[in-house]
């Protein structure tokens, strides 16, 4: 297999032909690598790794492409890679998704203009996952999820892992009573969350639902499932997820 190499350590990992961009090792709320548990670990074979430094929008475009030209993972899907339904509507090409230790959207701008670069090149889903904490000096929900809807990110999968106020508080802006894998201690795991809430969680997802991007809502199988379903639900979301929690 004829791997990317222009990436600097971190930059981007994998899952099959799915390609992840990592823009941030900090986090806004519990990290999703944190919420997985103890004992969870990416696959070796992702290339998973914290970020040396917080890489450029040039440095994450330059990558982004170098893995369409020259890695079998996107060549493999056929010369019209550019062609990204098939004939059933599924996505030929999973395409590109901001992820990883920390949470993309605090450099939701950055989100946006890789976005539309990439897409001046390959007209392929680009997703996002996130907690949906706006950093404090974002402007509101809906003005963020419509700039990244225009700019071209198709799908969101917001980590909700609570239906109520203080059950979120808990789980999500509290350090977690173990130290995750790729963080330093718990409080890393959860970083700045001064200003963050559960209502602000939910807001987002309504809003980027209203902006017209293809919303999941998930939870870790120790959260009430249920109701993180039926709450992502009436705010928006079109499908829900629940991740496994490994002790």
């Amino acid at each position: 297999m004829v791997a990317s190499t222009c990436a600097a350590r971190g930059v981007v990992y994998w899952l099959g032909s799915q390609l992840y961009v990592q823009l941030t090792n900090r986090a806004r709320g519990l990290s999703l690598v944190a919420s997985r548990g103890p004992a969870f670990q990416m696959p070796a074979s992702s290339g998973f790794a914290p970020l040396e430094a917080e890489p450029t929008v040039d440095a994450v475009v330059a990558a982004v492409l170098d893995a369409y030209a020259n890695d079998e993972r996107k060549k493999a899907l056929g010369q019209d890679v550019g062609r990204t339904r098939r004939a059933d509507g599924g996505a030929t090409d999973p395409g590109v998704a901001f992820a990883g230790l920390g949470d993309p959207l605090l450099r939701w701008p950055d989100v946006a203009e890789i976005t539309r670069r990439v897409r001046e090149h390959h007209e392929v889903p680009i997703s996002l996952y996130t907690n949906g904490l706006l950093p404090p000096d974002a402007p509101s929900a809906a003005e963020v999820a419509s700039t990244l809807h225009e700019a071209g990110v198709t799908a969101a999968t917001i980590a909700l892992n609570a239906a109520d106020p203080d059950s979120y508080a808990r789980r999500m802006l509290s350090p977690p009573p173990y130290t995750p894998a790729y963080h330093e201690d718990g409080p890393s795991a959860i970083g700045d969350v001064s200003g963050a809430s559960f209502g602000g969680a939910c807001e987002f997802i309504s809003a980027l639902s209203e902006a017209g991007v293809e919303t999941t809502v998930t939870a870790v199988a120790t959260a009430d499932t249920a109701s993180v379903r039926d709450l992502g639900t009436a705010l928006g979301a079109v499908a829900f997820k629940e991740r496994t929690f490994l002790e």
